[in-house]
């Protein structure tokens, strides 16, 4: 499709574009880099995706697969908080071709984030509910809290301290919160939340955390 021509005789049409919105897509994600495709093994099941949506949305993968030392570090630093990864022995992790890895989280939660990732990162309705599916909702937020996904981790926090500042419903602040993500309002109240908790580890283990985003006993 050559659009520049079609805008001057006046001929584009809202199918060409969205064609051309597909093509884009489709090219971005098979440049050199980004159509590396590696299988994860979480928890037992595996998922095959691209390097480039990880490293797009993930600060673990990114330097994981980048070569680079925040993993080593993050390891050593928490822990209790970072997923534990190995390459598989059958594979070299750096082989574009079978790159394999086994990643100690729960494969309900990451099937979660995945989807998030996906569909480029926001993760406004794409999350369970805490008061209907507590444990998955806290094991996304600590799997996405420990893998640096920064999206869903600040989309949470802004969600919470949204609701302590606008009672008497954490309903009321939930049906606001599509308007959070990506903003800088997002930003402002993910760090009030820090200030706060100082963690999302902190948090969960306060009643007022909780009851802000409906999180019931379990």
């Amino acid at each position: 499709l050559d659009v520049a021509a079609a805008v001057s005789d006046g001929n584009v049409k809202v199918d060409d574009l969205k064609r051309l919105a597909v093509a884009d897509l489709l090219l971005a994600q098979t440049t050199p880099f980004g159509s590396a495709a590696i299988t994860l093994d979480v928890g037992g099941e595996h998922f095959r995706v691209s390097k480039a949506t990880l490293c797009a949305h993930s600060r673990f993968f990114e330097s994981l697969l980048k070569g680079e030392h925040f993993v080593k570090a993050a390891l050593s630093a928490d822990p209790a908080m970072t997923p534990s990864v190995a390459a598989a022995d059958a594979c070299p992790p750096r082989s574009d071709e079978c790159a394999q890895y086994f990643v100690d989280l729960d494969p309900h939660a990451f099937a979660v984030i995945l989807r998030c990732m996906r569909l480029g990162g926001n993760p406004a309705g794409l999350l369970p509910l805490a008061s209907d599916e507590p444990q998955l909702f806290v094991a996304v937020l600590l799997s996405a809290d420990a893998m640096g996904v920064d999206s869903i981790v600040r989309y949470i926090k802004a969600t919470a301290m949204r609701s302590l500042r606008a009672p008497p419903t954490c309903e009321a602040a939930a049906s606001r919160a599509p308007t959070l993500a990506g903003s800088a309002e997002e930003a402002e109240a993910a760090a009030a939340f820090d200030s706060l908790f100082g963690s999302i580890g902190v948090a969960l283990e306060t009643n007022e955390f909780k009851k802000c985003i409906g999180l019931r006993a379990f």
